[in-house]
Order: structure tokens, then sequence, then C-alpha cells
């Protein structure tokens, strides 16, 4: 996950893993948890609302999500190279 989360580029297509039941929880101001049964990944408000709309569209650019935490989401095992 560490090398793949190295070598990304804005085209490359992430998608959520299956079988994670994700969920995104306002833990209070400025503090955001996605929970999944690849454990906790706490959030400020902005990456917030990219999670919230990765979750509604279970796809997303690295791009669109921000290098930073599209690396986050690969090493936590979140997402993976979507290949289709």
């Amino acid at each position: 996950r560490l090398a793949a989360s190295t070598a990304l580029a804005d085209h490359d297509r992430l998608r959520l893993r299956a079988h994670l039941s994700p969920s995104l929880d306002d833990e209070g101001p400025g503090r955001y948890v996605l929970r999944s049964r690849a454990g906790d990944l706490v959030l400020d408000g902005g990456e917030a609302a990219r999670v919230a709309e990765l979750l509604s569209a279970a796809t997303a650019t690295a791009a669109d999500l921000g290098h930073d935490l599209a690396r986050r989401l690969v090493v936590a095992g979140v997402v993976v190279h979507d290949l289709r």
C-alpha cells in the first residue's frame, strides 16, 4: 500500500474497497472520523467534505481528493486503484 500511495498521479482513479461499510461521523467542531472495517481515520472539515463525496460516488481521482488525503486513504486500506 505504501508503494501505491507514493506513485499517485492526478488522473489516478481510486475506489472504495468492497465490504468496508464506511461511515463519516461528526465528532465536534472541525473533527470528523471516517469509520470502516479498515479502522478509523481522523479528518478535518475540508477532508470530510471530499470523503463525503467519495462515499456518495464510490470513486474519485487523486486530484479530487487531494494527494495527501488520497495517500492516507490508500495507506489506511480504505481505497484502491480502480483499474477498470
